[in-house]
């Protein structure tokens, strides 16, 4: 099936990580949607600010983009409610995309500390080579401390943008439903793979990041919330540090 392929990506104060991510997709896809910006239960150190931060990732995006096409789209001083309500917004702008007539719309999401690796296949040879007409697909991640296969993540990472519904994330940041329910991987591609750059940044970032999985699971903002073991970082401690 012919394809036009969106890259959606969730970044937040990432940039080193961001670089890498997008060198690694740009050539296996048409354009990028950029989502900027915290969530609301993210901790903020005293010498961070929103609307700063957000304004350097914009001009380094700029930078890295070159000729190819994309959108930003954030609050520049305000943080998203929820994961989920920041995550669903790539399928919101992708609702009402121009692209060209003929070509199925898909949105591949692939986040600021994700690489995309091809073993020599690109994503539109992959469409080409097979003739189903799939709607979710599957795509394996790894990480760098990953030891058994039974850790081998396949969760939806192409979806195709429906004409006659907008998709969304609901009870967790990794479940998507359309209009039927929850939508199910049907098929996976083995030949491509992501890269998850676990604890790719400063010691600093890593803590906000774990402070965050602990609200998520104290205000339980995500159904069935089981972030227990990424949390290692002692909340009242890290407290102290914040505004």
């Amino acid at each position: 099936m012919e394809s036009y392929i969106v890259a959606c990506m969730n970044v937040w104060d990432d940039d080193f990580n961001l670089k890498l991510a997008i060198s690694s997709i740009m050539d296996q896809v048409d354009e990028f949607i950029f989502l900027l910006g915290p969530y609301k239960y993210y901790p903020l150190f005293k010498d961070q600010n929103i609307y700063d931060i957000n304004q350097e990732t914009r001009e380094m995006i700029y930078k890295l983009m070159g000729k190819k096409r994309f959108v930003i789209d954030n609050n520049m001083s305000q943080p998203w409610e929820r994961e989920i309500d920041k995550r669903s917004r790539y399928f919101e702008l992708l609702s009402d995309w121009t692209h060209p007539a003929g070509l199925a719309l898909w949105a591949f999401v692939i986040d600021s500390d994700e690489l995309y690796t091809g073993n020599n296949n690109n994503l539109r040879t992959l469409f080409k080579q097979d003739p189903k007409d799939y709607s979710f697909i599957g795509v394996p991640i790894f990480a760098k401390d990953q030891v058994h296969p039974a850790d081998l993540r396949t969760p939806i990472r192409l979806f195709r943008i429906p004409e006659d519904d907008v998709l969304r994330y609901d009870g967790t940041h990794y479940e998507v439903y359309d209009k039927n329910g929850l939508c199910r991987s049907e098929v996976v591609f083995w030949d491509i793979k992501i890269y998850h750059l676990v604890g790719n940044r400063r010691q600093d970032r890593m803590y906000q990041q774990e402070y965050y999985y602990s609200q998520v699971v104290k205000n339980k903002l995500e159904k069935n919330a089981l972030f227990h073991h990424l949390i290692r970082v002692n909340p009242e401690e890290l407290e102290k540090r914040l505004k």
